[in-house]
């Protein structure tokens, strides 16, 4: 009687019988050349297969066929396994001849076999591997020791620990594929399971993107590159029971302080031992702006500042610098190797401190108003930086009446008569003018003040009564003065010449463009016979004579300078124009960015937007720091010193 034998029960008995395994030599295994992955592993895949093999022995035989030729074998299947025993024979952990695991199939089912192997070996899901992690972990296995025993760095057994930390029901939905790995990552910021949840939840679903699940959580806390934290210090935050967060998953670590009150409270305190100095020196008032922006800036206003005379020591010392800074900058605007640049450009921003030294030295300290003046206390490089001699805007009315009410009784003048606040602001305006300006190399200093130049120009073809009264004025002046250094010059000679020598920039200003026009327009109404022009000035009506004065007149304006403590001479006529250099020049690479030092260029950003905008731009090449600091200051209508209305 036959059997009755099921379709399943004939597919099994079909199936071929496990093939018995052997062991060869290592250094009678060669890969195959038809091997099915193409793709060879990568290193680190190589290092990971070698380290399992170490600590828990070959799990798997390797698939290979005889070569009858010469008595070897060569491997179809096992290929990272069959790599990782060599790796292991050059690490010298064993010898060539190691007995491997080995199964041999036939010629003509080697792909075949090969094939079903790689297809067969399904990935786990990583929720399985993060938890069988843990697991080992709950077993008292070391991180340490699981990363050596699986040939994986330390921080990617931290990585899958905290993983694994993943609350249950949002673990649930990453297995059903509803969670994304990244959403996984951001979730597992938060140790608390049930914060977890709460958090996702309360998220509606359109906007539970890993950018926002982070920045949520990070809305309550502080980075630890933040400027506080430098001037804290960690270790002072954490011996004061401050709790750290550190992002596994960051490429950079970063750690985020938890307790910003506590951090507050720690700044308070550094902040108040100073202050506390301070007023005991005499300052009317101390305040205090972590980070001191550009909105914070123009609250104040620099008081004005004895200057003691330059001694021949330190002329001869500040000259020196000068001509080495000059000598740098022409370099680094030569080299095109990166390495040269950051040492060139290390070099000159020391020179430029050197230099801000020489300045600071020569104020007379002794001499401060402190009853009237104050100081701001904010971070800089970690440390306090203090800002000596400051006024209040919302006082300078007050303040500014005060100085020139002892400048009068130290010189001994009459009071005069009273006649109110005109007379008063005319006397505070002529104090205010004396106030001391950062330290700017003199190349700079000359091209920013043509640039101001050519827009006072401009701005005077535009008034023709200012142009007019200070034709008149400068007139009256080299009639009735012996000497005197005016902005017009009234040998009428235009002062473009020198502008554009001192300012490689200047010529393709809105200002320059704007008298350019004005140039050409008269060339083309002027008669060609130059000798026939004073008659066609008779025969024209008296407008055209007068804007021929102006339009001569403003190409006259010669304001530039080249030291931050020379007279600005031009300064009334700035004032009657109204000139407001935002109109005028807009920071750029070629005009300011790329002619200053890196440090140069971090503070401007942080005085137009803030330290957070500029924490990054110390680690940048100069050609992206340029950039970056280019995008940042872009439509602020952020002005360099020398530029700013005085």
């Amino acid at each position: 009687m036959k059997a009755n034998v099921t379709p399943v029960s004939a597919a099994i008995a079909a199936m071929p019988a496990a093939r018995p395994s052997f062991f060869v030599p290592l250094n009678q295994l060669v890969l195959a050349e038809d091997q099915v992955r193409k793709t060879p592993p990568t290193k680190e895949g190589i290092e990971e297969m070698a380290a399992m093999l170490c600590s828990q022995g070959q799990l798997n035989a390797l698939q290979v066929t005889r070569d009858p030729a010469c008595g070897s074998y060569f491997v179809h299947a096992g290929g990272r396994r069959w790599r990782g025993f060599g790796l292991l024979v050059q690490q010298g952990k064993i010898q060539s001849d190691f007995a491997v695991e080995c199964k041999e199939i036939d010629d003509a089912n080697a792909t075949a076999i090969g094939l079903t192997e790689n297809l067969s070996q399904e990935a786990m899901h990583p929720a399985d591997a993060f938890e069988a992690f843990k697991d080992l972990v709950d077993k008292g296995r070391t991180v340490d020791s699981i990363a050596m025993q699986f040939g994986v760095s330390v921080l990617h057994v931290q990585r899958r620990l905290k993983l694994a930390n993943l609350a249950p029901k949002l673990m649930a939905l990453y297995r059903k594929g509803e969670l994304t790995l990244e959403q996984v990552m951001a979730l597992v910021q938060l140790d608390d399971q049930k914060r977890q949840v709460m958090l996702y939840k309360g998220l509606p679903k359109y906007n539970r993107s890993a950018q926002t699940i982070r920045r949520l959580i990070a809305d309550d806390e502080v980075p630890a590159h933040d400027i506080r934290v430098k001037l804290v210090g960690l270790k002072a935050y954490t011996a004061a029971g401050g709790g750290i967060r550190e992002d596994l998953f960051s490429e950079r670590g970063e750690r985020f302080l938890t307790d910003p009150l506590l951090l507050e409270m720690l700044v308070g305190e550094v902040f108040e031992v100073e202050a506390a100095k301070l007023r005991a020196q005499g300052w009317r008032w101390v305040d205090v702006h972590p980070e001191y922006s550009y909105s914070e800036r123009n609250q104040y206003f620099a008081m004005p500042q004895k200057v003691l005379p330059e001694s021949p020591v330190q002329k001869a010392k500040r000259f020196t610098l000068e001509a080495e800074l000059e000598a740098l900058q022409q370099q680094h605007d030569a080299c095109d190797e990166d390495e040269e640049i950051d040492v060139l450009q290390d070099k000159m921003d020391a020179i430029d401190k050197q230099l801000a030294e020489l300045a600071n030295d020569l104020i007379d300290t002794a001499a401060q108003d402190k009853d009237l003046a104050g100081v701001v206390l904010t971070i800089e490089g970690g440390k306090v930086r203090r800002l000596e001699n400051l006024a209040r805007v919302s006082e300078r009315k007050t303040v500014m009446a005060e100085l020139a009410a002892r400048q009068k009784r130290a010189a001994q003048l009459p009071s005069g008569p009273q006649n109110g606040d005109a007379d008063e602001q005319g006397e505070c305006n002529e104090v205010a003018e004396s106030v001391a300006v950062d330290s700017i190399p003199e190349r700079l200093m000359l091209n920013l003040t043509s640039h101001r130049t050519a827009a006072l120009q401009a701005c005077l073809v535009k008034n023709p009564r200012v142009a007019l009264a200070a034709l008149a004025q400068r007139m009256a002046t080299s009639l009735f003065v012996s000497y005197s250094d005016e902005p017009i010059k009234i040998s009428r000679t235009s002062a473009w010449y020198a502008l554009e020598k001192n300012s490689p920039t200047v010529g393709t200003s809105r200002a320059a463009e704007l008298m350019g026009a004005e140039r050409s327009c008269w060339e083309k109404l002027l008669p060609e016979d130059k000798k026939t022009w004073l008659d066609w000035f008779l025969e024209q009506p008296e407008e055209v004579s007068l804007s021929m004065i102006v339009f001569a007149t403003a190409e006259t304006v010669h304001a530039v300078q080249g030291r931050v403590d020379s007279q600005d001479h031009a300064a009334g006529l700035a004032k009657a124009v109204h000139l407001d250099m935002r109109e005028w020049w807009r920071v750029n690479q070629e005009n300011y960015l790329g002619l200053v030092p890196k440090a140069k260029l971090i503070e401007a950003v942080v005085e137009a937007k803030g330290a957070e905008w500029a924490k990054d731009i110390p680690k940048m090449k100069k050609p992206e720091a340029v950039a970056a600091a280019a995008e940042a200051l872009a439509e602020t209508g952020w002005l360099p010193v020398p530029l700013r209305a005085k």
